[in-house]
């Protein structure tokens, strides 16, 4: 799944991936189309009185910035904002954890896949119910999926998430409209869905956990009514209809079959921009927003407002402990100066850890009438520690900057004259700096690219789950040599008592009330407590233990926790380097470039090889007559080209392509920036009419099949680089029905390097999230999906 991520705007420089994601159906722009559904439509100001009404309830309301989604329907689930809001209202058959790193039965309780890795088989859950009272059946699933996929659902609105459902035998025939089902989804039972595929497709469970394959109840059928107010199976129901540009109001299901969600309501609050919503944050109406990238921690100055929000702690005592995290230490991170030593036990009068009455750290029990002011004033941050939590929340640091399974790159057209080339397409990619972007457009918040199409933060979960799976192999190896060690110590036991008489003597039988020194086998090499050393093998993996008695007794076996490198394969594409001399000289070798610059990098390239040379030799007397003579070389005859470099309107992607127009000048690409409306700059993405754009992609799950796939398998609509490689392809359907894990993984990372080599798209950037939350909220995690878990998200 792709989705829309970032600033707040109706489609922000995250969004057109969203779009990109319409595999066939493109004619039609979502947000443009919605309003005709979505009964209010959007004032500039916001209503403040009617959105925040809930929190004067008393209740346990959370409420939480957005951008305006493209869809909360599964229908057309396809921007992170809508995936956040959709996820609360349905469940699909399974359930991806980015915090734990699992997948987990939802509305499906389990499943069976066959040996060809073609046909799921899923057991529902029975008696799980619709906000309507509906039960939710195998053939609420059938419809949902169908309703997706059908071109009748509505012609003027395509949804956006079809080709989800891609590998579904007969998808082809039916979005088509060549059949009237997908043929490929029976309902065997009431309770029982069986799902065929055309091809082994081993994420497919991981595929299913998507909010967007979710199942239905027949009165989504009145599809003008539903989309603004759906109606789910999810552990939270709508309340009310979606304003258009306001508010989306949802509220906690009751009658929901699994686990209880903690908060009563939650308000998503719809934003215009980031400098609005946080705004509202510091004002103490909101508990979730973004922080503007100019206002980052560490662009501030000291005494500027941070976000190291003060928390509500339980009532303490006067005296500080050693270590408290407020006190005014040494180093402290509230306080830059040092404190006098006598403040490391006791706290003065007056002291910020005292809960005095009215302060701003204390709980409140109505955020409508008690607003927190969240800005508080703080020193600086230590540079040697951090600014924040990547993931979760704590009392000491709301602000959370953990990066995400999401990339930024160019999009390079393939089948445009001057980037058709290979040798262009490295060469643009080594023109840029992008660390230097990093801080000039993004203000530090973002990682440059490092790795290939697939972000770094699925590559560190990919060496993870080697890891693990290592572990469990290990594991499974031990408990198997353990149990043939017991079952010879057994038989060994065994044969000892049946021949103990035949082999004692007579006169040396012991007494029969003693123990009987043989009556009892060891185990081989068995280990004296205390004595026995441990040393790892980092080569084999394996942990030798040495019997401290006896240092020629030894036994090997896996150790618990095998070395293991971060990755398997080192997925780097060496061309994402910053080396304009390498991209001035790839582009000559190309045909293209200014005579000049091409002759300035060959000469300086030639005497620094020269020098390496006679380094590495100083007597060759060859050499050294060279030195005498200036380097000559023939010139080629170069083009010199111009390209124009396409963007929306949104100020980064103008900012950021403005930047990389500068880094072709320098190496001899002329380079103009063009920009429009989002949905005529989509459009032409769509038609193939642009040279050089930029495009976002998010991962709805953690598979890179979700990047390697959609952006550059052949014919994908996803696919706007028009990137053909016929070898890629088919390396590309055997690594997606690859049934082993660990083989699975190492295939696409094959697949990774692969791509690399030709450069169709040009990794820029890898995203880090930068949001705020309240010191209201107890717990929290916001994870590598863009999503924020609120199911389980507590609050004062």
């Amino acid at each position: 799944m792709t989705g829309g991520r970032g600033a707040y705007r109706g489609i922000d420089r995250r969004a057109f991936i969203a779009g990109i994601a319409a595999l066939g159906v493109m004619a039609t722009i979502p947000g443009c189309a919605k309003e005709a559904v979505i009964g209010t439509a959007s004032s500039d100001a916001q209503d403040t009185t009617q959105t925040n009404a809930p929190f004067r309830t008393g209740k346990k309301i959370l409420n939480f910035a957005i951008n305006n989604p493209a869809s909360i329907d599964p229908y057309n689930c396809y921007d992170s904002w809508g995936a956040q809001v959709c996820s609360l209202l349905f469940d699909s058959l399974t359930a991806y954890d980015d915090e734990t790193d699992s997948l987990k039965a939802a509305a499906a309780e389990s499943w069976d896949v066959d040996d060809t890795g073609t046909v799921f088989t899923f057991e529902l859950v029975h008696g799980a119910s619709f906000h309507n009272g509906e039960t939710v059946t195998a053939s609420n699933f059938k419809y949902a999926w169908e309703r997706i996929c059908s071109p009748r659902t509505n012609p003027e609105m395509p949804s956006q998430v079809a080709h989800l459902l891609s590998p579904i035998l007969g998808y082809d025939a039916f979005v088509a409209g060549r059949a009237n089902e997908l043929a490929g989804v029976k309902v065997i039972a009431e309770y029982t869905l069986q799902v065929t595929l055309s091809y082994p497709y081993a994420d497919f469970l991981l595929l299913v956990s998507h909010p967007a394959l979710a199942p239905v109840p027949e009165v989504a059928m009145e599809f003008n009514s539903f989309y603004p107010a759906p109606v789910g199976n999810g552990p939270y129901r709508m309340d009310g209809y979606w304003i258009d540009g306001q508010f989306i109001k949802v509220q906690r299901y009751e009658d929901y079959y699994g686990e209880r969600a903690s908060l009563d309501a939650i308000n998503f609050l719809i934003y215009k921009n980031t400098e609005a919503s946080y705004l509202d944050f510091q004002a103490g109406n909101l508990d979730f927003a973004p922080m503007p990238l100019s206002d980052l921690p560490w662009q501030m100055e000291e005494e500027e407002p941070v976000v190291q929000v003060t928390p509500s702690p339980e009532p303490q005592e006067t005296n500080a402990t050693e270590g408290n995290q407020s006190e005014a230490t040494e180093g402290n991170e509230t306080n830059g100066t040092e404190a006098p030593e006598a403040n490391e036990t006791e706290a003065p009068e007056g002291n910020d850890t005292e809960p005095a009455e009215g302060n701003e750290t204390e709980p409140i029990e109505d955020n409508g009438t008690n607003a927190t002011d969240n800005t508080v004033k703080a020193p600086a941050k230590r540079s040697d520690e951090p600014i924040g939590a990547d993931y979760r929340i704590s009392e000491r640091y709301r602000l959370l900057v953990g990066p995400e399974n999401a990339c930024l790159y160019l999009i390079l057209n393939n089948q445009d004259g001057f980037l058709s080339d290979p040798r262009v397409r490295r060469a643009l990619s080594l023109a840029i700096d992008r660390e230097a972007l990093m801080d000039d457009v993004y203000n530090g918040l973002h990682k440059a690219a490092v790795c290939g199409v697939v972000p770094s933060a699925l590559q560190d979960r990919v060496a993870s789950r080697f890891a693990q799976i290592n572990a469990q192999e290990a594991s499974d190896a031990r408990k198997a040599e353990q149990e043939a060690r017991e079952a010879n110590s057994s038989q060994t036991a065994q044969n000892a008592t049946e021949g103990v008489n035949a082999t004692v003597n007579a006169s040396e039988q012991v007494n029969s009330t003693e123990p009987a020194s043989n009556g009892t086998v060891e185990p081989q090499n068995a280990i004296e407590p205390g004595n026995a050393t441990v040393s790892n093998d980092t080569d084999t993996g394996n942990t030798t233990l040495t019997d401290g008695n006896d240092s020629n007794t030894t036994v090997s076996r896996p150790s618990t926790l095998p070395v293991v490198p971060k990755s398997p394969i080192d997925v780097h594409w060496d061309d994402l380097r910053y080396d304009p001399r390498a991209a001035i000289l790839l582009l000559g070798e190309a045909g293209y470039g200014k005579r000049e610059l091409y002759d300035r990098a060959m000469l300086e390239y030639l005497r620094e090889q020269r020098e390496i040379a006679l380094a590495q030799d100083p007597e060759n007397p060859d050499l050294l007559a060279a030195m005498e003579e200036e380097i000559s070389f023939d010139s080629p005859a170069l083009n010199s080209p111009v390209v124009i470099l396409s963007c929306d309107t949104d100020a980064d992607n103008i900012k950021l392509m403005a930047e990389v127009a500068r880094y072709l000048q320098d190496v001899g690409i002329s380079a103009g920036v063009r920009n429009m409306e989002w949905s005529l700059f989509f459009d032409s993405l769509v038609r193939g009419d642009f040279q050089i754009a930029p495009m976002s992609w998010i991962a709805e799950y953690p598979s890179a099949d979700v990047f390697l796939r959609p952006l550059l398998q052949s014919g994908s609509p996803g696919n706007v680089a028009r990137y053909n490689n016929a070898d890629y392809d088919q390396a590309l359907m055997v690594a997606l029905a690859t049934q082993d894990e660990r083989s699975r993984l190492r295939a696409f990372q094959e697949l990774d390097m692969l791509a690399g080599e030709d450069m169709p798209i040009v990794p820029i950037l890898e995203y880090c999230h930068h949001h705020v939350v309240s010191d209201r909220v107890l717990s929290l995690y916001y994870g590598r999906d863009g999503r924020a878990n609120l199911e389980t998200c507590t609050i004062r």
